[in-house]
């Protein structure tokens, strides 16, 4: 009856396992018991504390089962729950298309109503200290959320664990120190883990900034010279700092005239290649009444367009390298030291002409 479907090739990677999912996988597989399977796959997944590989595993075998029962509708429905919890779940291509239709029925309906997003806030920070740690629950379309547990660590003290509630989709916890290590599961209404933002091996890190601990830690600034420069002579002496002595006129206008060069033969390029379609244009044959028939009206419109284009961007470029080429010309001939600044104004540019 099932030798058709029992054709799909059962293969997972082993996940942290119960003995009712244990059972169930043999009840399924070996005995071909899908109701009792269907039982002991409930059990698995109302087992409290349940990771979200074991859920997305308990998942995917009910989607499964479903298959081989030859329910698609309920098939579809785990395989959306699987999709929600982890959006870039893929099949086997061994499954074959029994299994297929629901599974792209499923993702169909996570493409129109999305995923669950549980995401990390920017911590509170007051002065001295992180004060508050927070999570949201950004999508939940199948209401899967029940509360969070916070995992925390101050520095030099081990883990400590916390639940909270989720009120309008946010939870906090409190916290007090510099620098916290943290990380946070989402939990479902039988304590499963369906998300999370970090873990204890890459934990996410809340820390109060650099300028917070020198307000929190003021130091004594050292004594000011009433004797030192006014505002006005340290400003003109950052600017001095920041000059570049050294750069030649030569230099900028050789680098000029290349760019001039650059410039020129664009131009060049892009005004023939205007003439060309122009050309085409106005070379069409036409009919007596002056209508051109050698092109359609879309060729011609797109060539004239393209015409106008190109020919405007030529000469803009055509002008650019003259006036690069002429600037360049007078830098060279100049031949002098020039000097480059930083100023409160932008970059200044300074020389003499012999």
């Amino acid at each position: 009856m099932h030798s058709g479907i029992l054709l799909l090739v059962w293969v997972l990677a082993a996940a942290p396992a119960t003995p009712h999912l244990a059972q169930a996988t043999k009840l399924m597989d070996v005995d071909l018991d899908f109701a009792g399977a269907e039982r002991e796959f409930e059990a698995a997944l109302a087992t409290p504390g349940n990771d979200l590989a074991t859920v997305t595993t308990i998942l995917e075998k009910q989607a499964l089962l479903g298959v081989y029962s030859q329910e698609p509708d309920r098939a579809e429905r785990y395989y959306r729950r699987l999709l929600v919890l982890s959006p870039d779940f893929k099949i086997s291509a061994s499954y074959g298309p029994k299994a297929a239709a629901p599974f792209a029925a499923a993702q169909k309906w996570v493409a129109q109503n999305g995923s669950l997003k549980f995401v990390a806030l920017p911590p509170r920070v007051g002065p001295g200290s992180v004060e508050q740690v927070s999570v949201k629950v950004a999508a939940d379309p199948l209401s899967m959320a029940a509360r969070v547990r916070f995992h925390l660590r101050a520095a030099g003290r081990p883990w400590r664990s916390e639940d909270a509630t989720l009120r309008a989709g946010v939870a906090v916890a409190n916290t007090q120190g510099e620098r916290l290590e943290w990380w946070g599961e989402l939990l479902d209404t039988q304590q499963a883990t369906v998300a999370s933002v970090g873990s204890q091996a890459k934990p996410l890190v809340a820390a109060i900034a650099e300028a917070a601990v020198a307000v929190a830690r003021p130091e004594p600034s050292e004594p000011t010279d009433p004797s030192g420069p006014t505002g006005s002579a340290r400003a003109e002496e950052a600017v001095t700092e920041t000059s570049s002595p050294g750069l030649t006129s030569r230099t900028l206008g050789i680098t000029a005239l290349a760019a001039s060069g650059a410039a020129l033969i664009a131009g060049a390029v892009f005004t023939v290649s205007g003439t060309q379609a122009r050309a085409r244009v106005d070379g069409a044959e036409r009919d007596p009444s002056g209508l051109v028939t050698g092109l359609t009206q879309r060729e011609a419109f797109e060539l004239d367009a393209r015409a106008r284009s190109q020919a405007t961007v030529g000469v803009g470029l055509l002008a650019a390298g003259v006036a690069l080429a002429v600037t360049g010309g007078v830098l060279v001939w100049q031949g002098s030291s020039v000097a480059v600044a930083v100023t409160p104004a932008g970059v200044a540019i300074a020389g003499v002409l012999p």
